[in-house]
């Protein structure tokens, strides 16, 4: 793996200071990258940003005022953050409004399966007129990934069942994690541990969530 920093060619009527950026994040391969403004900021600091960036820093020309507009936008920018097909990777799972912004966000699946911890997330700028300004990812590289299970869902529950009380009340969940590694997420009673993640293709635990 390697961490990589490019310039990218950007429509003129966009901020020509416009940075991709790639960070290596964890052990699992993923396009953890962001494009922005000037820098990625919190909601309190992007009126500054915007303010400092001044009136080109901004992704697009046109207003997102919806999910639609905004996923559209992200595909603009597919072959400059890595994304494969968003209409078909990515799931649309709200919008948190703050006074100077607007984020929308969308999850990562492939086919069926949630790939976990990978996301897309579109901020808009109020004080542009909810033009887009920042867009960030996690987006994970899941080409020609093979998403069939070879170990079935009661395999996986025994697999869990030789060191925790596997729930009854949650069905296991077939997932994608970071890797990607198939894994089917298997609730279990525990005072320390609420979910176990046994891989789908040799029953190997290779992942818990730990209760705080």
């Amino acid at each position: 793996r390697h961490v990589h920093e490019q310039e990218v060619d950007v429509p003129d009527d966009v901020r020509p200071e416009l940075r991709y950026h790639a960070a290596d994040h964890g052990t699992a391969p993923d396009h953890r990258v962001g494009l922005v403004v000037d820098q990625q900021v919190d909601a309190h600091d992007l009126h500054a940003a915007l303010a400092q960036a001044g009136q080109q820093g901004v992704l697009g020309a046109d207003a997102i005022d919806n999910e639609d507009e905004a996923l559209e936008l992200i595909a603009s920018y597919s072959e400059e953050m890595g994304f494969n097909d968003v209409y078909s990777d990515l799931r649309y799972v709200g919008a948190v409004d703050y006074p100077d912004k607007t984020d929308y966000r969308f999850e990562q699946y492939y086919g069926d399966e949630k790939v976990l911890g990978s996301y897309v997330e579109l901020t808009v700028g109020k004080t542009y007129g909810n033009r887009p300004v920042i867009l960030n990812s996690t987006y994970s590289d899941t080409w020609n990934f093979d998403n069939r299970p070879k170990v079935s869902t009661i395999a996986a529950m025994k697999c869990a069942a030789e060191k925790y009380k596997v729930s009854k009340e949650t069905a296991p969940e077939l997932v994608i994690l970071r890797g990607p590694v198939l894994a089917w997420k298997v609730a279990v009673d525990d005072s320390r541990v609420s979910f176990v993640y046994i891989d789908a293709t040799n029953g190997n635990t290779v992942r818990k969530d730990i209760t705080e």
